[in-house]
């Protein structure tokens, strides 16, 4: 990738610096910040990072390029009261989003943040940033000192929900009671809705352990609510009490969409009369389609399956990337007989399905073949990845009896074609080191147009335990396999040696149906640490989204009607085609890309 940004080492802090890594065709990595050599963290010059606290949390990524993480302050006035900061931007510059100890942000007026989350924010494609942290000040006890913030352009500048003072919608006047944190159970989209669940009390009438639960929208004007515990389900199957059957939600599992529509799993409670058991309890709902409805139970018949149910006394597991923006909605089942069908064995009782608007179709079978081995499973976090684009992706394994970890990629429906093959496929330009994959823990991420990286130990004749011997890899379908980063390189000559590669994978997803570390416009962001322990925050572009950036006509050319494009979209901002930089605005700097890389295209 190229930089206009490249500054002094000493200066790092402050701007960012592109370098080189040490393998022939590896991708630059963008070093955004440093822990090491006496820098400073951004905005806060003549102070220190603190490496002896938590370091860097991971860092999330939008679509403009820019990076939001925490790190922790050392030096003159920095107590644990005040030593936390969240920061947005990259190199061109930072914001300062939530610091300990200082005001709390809009909404919450003479209250300070005690301790912003130390979790990963959520932040959409489009900027669109959602946080939390617990509160101190006047009228703040242990009953209410947590709460979360949402905004567009990196700027969380509404209040979502205070615990224990946020009236929760449809309940008389209850409160929502949880702990507002921005967990994985929360979901920020590009409309800038956040999905949540919170626990109630309090109301009138007052809200028993019948009704005490509830997942909502939030939005910069208000909350409305999407599903509670408690009420009937509309369309589900007929039960003895009329007024039933009820749902809890899970508090966890919750999915948004662009759209803002959810969909999750949760357990049936009957009514009076009963009608409900610890058989056919469990369900996978939506919303799609503007109303609730039951997209899966337990005991039912799987359709276009014969004399096969969803087994009873199971449960239902949604995918990582579950819920795609069209209204696509994958689920993992265990599958039963249905007397007198014996066709479901221990060899083959386990399946993803996606349901398409109510029509429930097969992705892949345990048992079934996959690119000339046999299917076995797929983790059933962190395994599966349907895009917005209908690209699967799924980190598994097969039958083999040893080294079974997989890849397979391939269209909704299939075929799928292995991609990684534990054992066998070897380090990209070193044929010596072979990547030991492990399908449940390779920390993979996806974008919407099926690009993905993974993380994977090595093994080899060249491979020291702990100096060299795991990398992370990226995955495109021009490209093929490439490695990004991996330990022991020195990514940074004479300074950084890589012990460690950090990256959030298949937990760190948004309501966008979208990873929170790997851009649809081919953005990734990484955690790295060297052998010292200092950290860095890293950004890259690892696939060439285009082969010539700079013909911006299309004519295979990068001429004067190139340069005339940028000067008629001068400070256009993020997303821009002409901000050949991606740093979020159109200025001299894309000019100078576009004046370096004149001529013909290669």
């Amino acid at each position: 990738m190229s930089s206009h940004s490249i500054r002094p080492i000493a200066s790092l802090a402050l701007g960012a610096m592109v370098i080189s890594t040490a393998t022939a065709g590896t991708p630059d990595l963008e070093v955004l910040v440093y822990s090491g050599l006496n820098n400073s963290p951004p905005n806060f010059p003549g102070l220190f990072w603190n490496l002896g606290a938590a370091g860097f949390t991971n860092p999330v990524i939008d679509s403009s390029g820019k990076v939001a993480f925490q790190g922790t302050l050392f030096g003159p006035g920095i107590i644990p009261a005040n030593n936390r900061v969240l920061w947005y931007g990259a190199s061109n510059g930072w914001t300062n989003i939530a610091r300990n100890g200082d005001p709390a942000l809009p909404g919450l007026p003479g209250l300070n943040l005690l301790a912003v989350s130390n979790i990963y924010p959520q932040l959409s494609p489009n900027g669109n940033l959602s946080v939390s942290s617990s509160l101190a000040g006047a009228g703040v006890t242990t009953a209410n000192d947590t709460a979360f913030w949402y905004g567009p352009a990196g700027n969380p500048g509404s209040v979502i929900a205070q615990e224990s003072t946020t009236i929760a919608p449809n309940t008389g006047g209850a409160i929502m009671t949880s702990t507002m944190a921005v967990a994985t159970g929360t979901k920020t989209n590009n409309a800038g809705q956040v999905l949540f669940g919170s626990n109630l009390s309090g109301g009138t009438p007052a809200v028993t352990t019948a009704n005490n639960f509830g997942v909502y929208l939030g939005t910069s004007s208000g909350i409305t609510e999407v599903a509670r515990k408690g009420n009937p389900i509309p369309g589900a199957p007929a039960l003895p009490d009329p007024s039933g059957p009820f749902m809890t939600p899970d508090s966890t599992s919750l999915f948004l969409h662009g759209a803002g529509e959810a969909a999750s799993t949760g357990t049936l409670v009957a009514g009076t009369a009963g009608g409900v058991t610890g058989n056919d309890d469990k369900v996978v709902w939506t919303t799609v389609g503007g109303t609730m409805r039951i997209v899966a139970r337990e005991s039912d018949p799987v359709p276009g399956m014969t004399l096969i149910n969803y087994r009873p006394a199971s449960v239902f597991n949604m995918a990582t990337m579950s819920f795609t923006n069209s209204g696509k909605i994958v689920f993992n089942p265990i599958l039963g007989n249905i007397a007198p069908g014996t066709s479901v064995t221990a060899a083959n009782d386990t399946c993803w399905l996606v349901d398409d608007h109510g029509t429930i179709s097969m992705i892949v079978r345990e048992g079934d073949p996959i690119d000339g081995e046999t299917f076995n499973f797929v983790q059933s976090s962190g395994g599966m990845f349907v895009t917005n684009n209908d690209r699967v992706v799924m980190a598994g394994t097969s039958t083999a009896a040893t080294q079974s970890g997989r890849i397979w990629t391939g269209p909704l429906g299939g075929p799928y074609t292995k991609i990684v093959q534990q054992g066998v496929t070897t380090v990209p330009g070193d044929p010596t080191s072979i990547l030991d994959f492990v399908g449940g823990a390779a920390n993979v991420a996806v974008n919407g147009v099926g690009q993905f990286i993974f993380s994977s130990n090595l093994t080899g004749p060249g491979v020291i335990l702990g100096v060299n011997d795991r990398g992370v890899f990226g995955w495109d379908p021009v490209q093929g396999l490439i490695l990004i980063a991996r330990n022991g390189s020195n990514l940074i000559p004479e300074i950084l040696e890589v012990s460690q590669v950090a990256l959030i994978g298949a937990t760190g997803f948004g309501g966008e149906n979208n990873s929170l570390i790997l851009t649809d416009n081919g953005w990734l962001v990484l955690r790295l640490q060297d052998v010292k322990g200092f950290q860095a925050i890293v950004r890259t572009r690892p696939f060439d989204v285009k082969p010539c950036p700079a013909d911006l006509t299309g004519d295979g050319n990068v001429d004067m009607q190139d340069i005339l494009f940028i000067v008629a979209n001068w400070s256009a901002g993020a997303g821009n085609p002409a901000d050949l930089t991606a740093d979020g605005v159109v200025d001299i700097y894309d000019l100078l890309e576009a004046i370096a890389a004149y001529g013909a295209c290669p």
